[in-house]
Parts: C-alpha cells; sequence; structure tokens
C-alpha cells in the first residue's frame, strides 16, 4: 500500500490561529485510516479516498494557506487581494470537492458523461474543459438526482463524512448527524445549482454563471 505523505514534512506551517490541534487530529486521521478501512472492508485504502477523508477544517486552511502565498509569489500581493476578493482563479474559502468535466450546450456535464445538478445553473456554451467546485455540505444523499456509490461512511463528531464514487469521481458529501447508508450502496446525489463553482481548466478563471430560479 502507499503511503500518503506526511502533511507536516512537506507544508510550511501557517501563522498561528489556533489550528495547532486541527492540525494535529488532521495528522492522527492519516496515520489510523489505513488500517481502520481495511478492517471495516477488507481492502486496502486508495491514496486518493485517503486524502478525501483527510480534508478536515484544518488541512483545508494548510492548503488554502499555501495557495494563497503561491498566488502572492507569483501574482504580487496587490494582485492576489483582487483573486482573493472576486475569486478570478479557482481558490474558494473552506473544502472543496473538484468534479472535472466539460460545458456542453451551456450545461456542464462530469467526466463519465452525466449532468451534476437539475435544473443546471446557465453556463456560457462551448467553454470547453473545465473544473466544477463543491463544498462537501451542499452534497446531499438522497432518492433523486445523480446516481453514486458509497465507498466510506466516517462518523466525525456532530457529522457523518461520505465517501461517494461518481463516475470516475470520488466526491464527500458531508451529512448532518447520523446517516443509514453503508459502503457498498447506490444512491442518488442532490447538488444545488446555485452552490457550484466552475473554473476554466487550463487558466484556471472562474466561468460567470446565470443562478437557476
Amino acid at each position: 500500500m502507499r503511503q500518503a505523505p506526511s502533511v507536516g514534512a512537506s507544508c510550511p506551517d501557517p501563522p498561528a490561529e489556533g489550528d495547532v490541534s486541527e492540525r494535529e487530529l488532521c495528522r492522527r486521521l492519516l496515520r489510523l485510516l489505513p488500517g481502520e478501512f481495511r478492517q471495516r472492508n477488507g481492502a486496502e485504502i486508495e491514496e486518493t479516498t485517503l486524502a478525501l477523508l483527510a480534508e478536515s477544517r484544518g488541512l483545508s486552511r494548510i492548503l488554502l494557506w499555501i495557495r494563497l502565498v503561491v498566488d502572492a509569489c507569483r501574482f504580487g500581493l496587490s494582485e492576489r487581494r483582487k483573486l482573493w476578493r472576486g475569486q478570478r482563479r479557482r481558490v474558494l474559502k473552506g473544502p472543496q470537492r473538484r468534479i472535472p468535466g466539460s460545458i456542453d450546450g451551456g450545461v456542464f456535464v462530469a467526466t463519465g458523461g452525466f449532468p451534476i445538478a437539475e435544473p443546471s445553473p446557465t453556463l456560457p456554451p462551448d467553454v470547453g474543459p473545465v473544473i466544477c467546485c463543491v463544498r462537501p455540505h451542499e452534497i446531499a444523499p438522497g432518492d433523486t438526482g445523480t446516481a453514486a456509490s458509497v465507498v466510506v461512511v466516517e462518523p466525525t463528531g456532530a457529522d457523518t463524512q461520505v465517501v461517494l464514487r461518481l463516475g470516475e469521481t470520488s466526491i464527500v458529501s458531508v451529512v448532518r448527524g447520523r446517516t443509514s447508508v453503508r459502503p457498498g450502496d447506490q444512491v442518488r446525489l442532490k447538488f444545488n445549482g446555485n452552490k457550484l463553482y466552475f473554473f476554466d481548466r487550463e487558466t484556471g478563471r472562474r466561468i460567470s454563471v446565470r443562478p437557476t430560479e
């Protein structure tokens, strides 16, 4: 089994903002999850799934901080502030999932050939390859929507993280409280079209959309 890289060994620590305990919990989660997954499912955990499960607030803040530093180095501090305020590039505050796909006739179609939002937000036609970003708490398993399979169900206190396979992409849904779904279940995912963010895959620039009614 491939070992996930140590976050602390490869990433500089961001300015102290009271998140030390969160970072340590994330590191512990990275160390414990492979054995727990093997015990529950009788299989090795995928490296991509391990990275998805590690996306708690502590790690996402570390990654966001590093991304902002990189933007500051590339574009300068003044320009980086403009990027942050306008969200012109692929930088969103908080945990997020990225779903690759393309815009076909003004509708986003994920890799694998299916739309992920009904009704879909109005998008410019023929943009080409894009990335759709959605926050975990904006994804809800239900009886209607896009078909997906459950990979891992992980209680995390007041919430439950559900790792799902959506075509060729793994995504995480954060559900309040407990859920009845189990690994291997086939579910439907409901996306809020007004909470989806789209970016050009090549340039990283945000694509303007018109909200659904």
